[in-house]
Formats: structure tokens, C-alpha cells, sequence
């Protein structure tokens, strides 16, 4: 699967990439120079699983073809472009598939292949109305919308950026005025907004897309 853009919009962009096996790591990091040669490759010299590295590399030279000024990560590991503070970015990889995000509100992308991880930890991050809407379903599209709930999460997490939230902090709900879904933060007296969208390449992957809708709001 060759680079894809999967949405192009004027306040909101998404590639997706599926690296074939013969593009090597070699390739990658010729690939990368050849189009930022003054990249930073200090968090690249610290991975040591090759396809760790090829992912990493591969997400780096899709961030660069918008911006070949540089990336840095900030106190939540949080990536920003260097002289740039119009666009949020956000990374994902699984096996062999690399997503990358710019968006002009606070955005997360996960992106995963479905597998038992999703159906094994469920209890962790499955809110009881969550549980409660899966279960209205037959049991084999159990392993699908699992891997939505997962994604939709970690994206939410992503868009968040500030640190840890447990699994149930974040609710994944039905919209009460589309058919689409929205996901909440509740801390306390703080409540976060996200609108949630998502591409599901039949069984190879599910991507998950959060963007902040409101800021904080007082209960």
C-alpha cells in the first residue's frame, strides 16, 4: 500500500502508510535525510526492535514532508513542529502501519491491527455503559468494536496530552445528535469534549481519530 492520503482538509490533514516488507530500514533512513537532513535522530539511536526503528522512521519522513524545520516533544512527549504553534500533531503505528495527523485543534490518532489485546483487557478500559453497548451486539462483532473502544481511547488520550488518564476516565458515547460517536473526559470539575472519526480498512486495520470540540467547561 503506497503513502495515503486519508483526508485533506484545510484545518485537518491524515496519511496513512502501509510499509511493504522489502522497504528496508536502509531505505528509510535514506528516504528521511534526503528530505531533512538535519532531522534529529536522537530518539531513533535509543530503539533497538528493527521494526520499531522502520516505523519510527517512516513517521518521522511523513511529519517532515510538512514541515522539514524540525519536531521536538514536549513535558508530556507531546510532538510540535519547531517555529510552528497553528498545527497539533499526532503519531500511531502498529505492525507495519504508520498514521500521522496535523490538525488545528488539539488531535490523537491510534491506529491498530484487530487481535486479542483489545477482548483480553477489556475490563480495564471498558466503562459499564460501554460494556453494556457491546453486549446489545452479536458476539461476532465483539472483536471490532473492542478495537474501536481501544483506539477511540488511545486517540483521546493523544488529543488530551497531559499526562496519565485510566482507561475508564475516558467515555466513549453515542452522539445525542448524530449517529456518530463523541468521547468525554470527567476530572473532577472538568469535563473535555471530543469528536470521534474512524476508518476501517476491512480486517487490516481500524484507525481512530479524536478531536477536541469545546474547552474545559465547569460543571
Amino acid at each position: 500500500m503506497p503513502i495515503h492520503i486519508a483526508a485533506e482538509e484545510e484545518d485537518f490533514e491524515l496519511v496513512v502508510w502501509r510499509m511493504d516488507d522489502d522497504e528496508t530500514e536502509t531505505d528509510l533512513y535514506v528516504r528521511l535525510l534526503a528530505y531533512a537532513p538535519t532531522a534529529d535522530l536522537s530518539e531513533y539511536e535509543t530503539l533497538t526492535h528493527p521494526r520499531r526503528r522502520r516505523e519510527w522512521l517512516a513517521s518521522r519522513y511523513l511529519l517532515y514532508r510538512w514541515n522539514a524545520e524540525g519536531i521536538w516533544r514536549d513535558e508530556y512527549r507531546k510532538l510540535h513542529f519547531l517555529g510552528e504553534t497553528d498545527w497539533h500533531l499526532s503519531v500511531s503505528h502498529t505492525d507495519g502501519f504508520v498514521a500521522v495527523a496535523r490538525c488545528k485543534v488539539p488531535c490523537g490518532i491510534d491506529i491498530q491491527v484487530p487481535n486479542d489485546k483489545a477482548v483480553t483487557l477489556a475490563h480495564r478500559y471498558l466503562t459499564d455503559s460501554e460494556l453494556k453497548l457491546l453486549l446489545a451486539l452479536p458476539e461476532s462483532h465483539h472483536l471490532g468494536w473492542m478495537t474501536f473502544f481501544w483506539c477511540a481511547k488511545e486517540a483521546v488520550f493523544k488529543a488530551y496530552g497531559k499526562g496519565q488518564l485510566p482507561g475508564k476516565t475516558i467515555q466513549v458515547q453515542e452522539s445525542p445528535v448524530t449517529t456518530e460517536f463523541v468521547a468525554l473526559i470527567q476530572k473532577s470539575t472538568e469535563t473535555y469534549h471530543y469528536g470521534l472519526r474512524w476508518l476501517h480498512n476491512q480486517a487490516d486495520f481500524m484507525l481512530v481519530v479524536a478531536l477536541e470540540q469545546l474547552n474545559i467547561q465547569s460543571n
